[in-house]
């Protein structure tokens, strides 16, 4: 087993790639526990994070029903008649971004307390299991444990979203999601202890089915969230 005191060390020399973080993970005796706490308390992380980050930024900003109300009454005197009131930001952009930066939505901060660890296990857990059963087509010997708990280590950029604390900071998604299938190749690399070459087109194959599908979550919960 390793110990929770060493996952800080495992995560940044993931970031660089070493190898040593992989082996650590691969012939752990306990990948699969290994890897489900190692998301989960990143994710739980992640979560306390946004939540201080909404609070700070809903304190810091005027009432969000105020600062609509000021963008429909600048809307208006630039109309020719005060008529035809629009808000120059669509309503479902609006509704994205404040739910997005916690911006005075209630009660409803605290849900990133649980969705953002939940939301990174069914990350890790899909791209354990699309890392294994490409690899493996690939010609990988790496068991489905392994696998997983290697794959694990691709939660490691997400720690650049702890900064989501401070107000008006925001790291670009597409760093941590550049960054993290640089990871899962390592990972695959050796959970499957593969040449180099076949690592990176297992890679982009795998990430190819988990971007599609992670797309089409995504607007199935934004469409969602904006119904709601």
């Amino acid at each position: 087993m390793i110990q929770p005191r060493t996952y800080p060390e495992l995560l940044a020399k993931a970031l660089m790639l070493e190898p040593e973080p992989f082996a650590v993970m691969t012939h752990d005796d306990q990948p699969i526990i290994e890897g489900l706490v190692l998301t989960a308390l990143v994710g739980v992380g992640v979560g306390v994070a946004r939540a201080i980050g909404g609070l700070l930024f809903s304190w810091a900003m005027p009432p969000a029903a105020a600062l609509e109300a000021a963008a429909r009454q600048a809307a208006a005197m630039r109309m020719p008649n005060g008529v035809g009131i629009a808000l120059p930001l669509p309503v479902e952009s609006w509704t994205l971004f404040r739910l997005s930066a916690g911006y005075d939505t209630g009660w409803a901060l605290l849900f990133s307390l649980i969705f953002a660890p939940f939301l990174m296990l069914v990350l890790w857990l899909a791209a354990g299991l699309l890392a294994y059963a490409v690899g493996r087509m690939a010609g990988g010997t790496g068991t489905l444990r392994q696998v997983l708990g290697a794959s694990a280590l691709v939660a490691a950029p997400a720690v650049l979203l702890l900064l989501t604390f401070i107000p008006f900071v925001a790291i670009n998604p597409l760093l941590p999601i550049v960054w993290g299938l640089l990871i899962l190749y390592r990972a695959m690399q050796s959970a499957h202890n593969m040449a180099w070459q076949t690592a990176a087109w297992a890679t982009v194959i795998a990430a190819a089915l988990l971007l599609a599908a992670g797309a089409l979550l995504a607007g199935s919960v934004g469409a969602l969230l904006v119904w709601l």
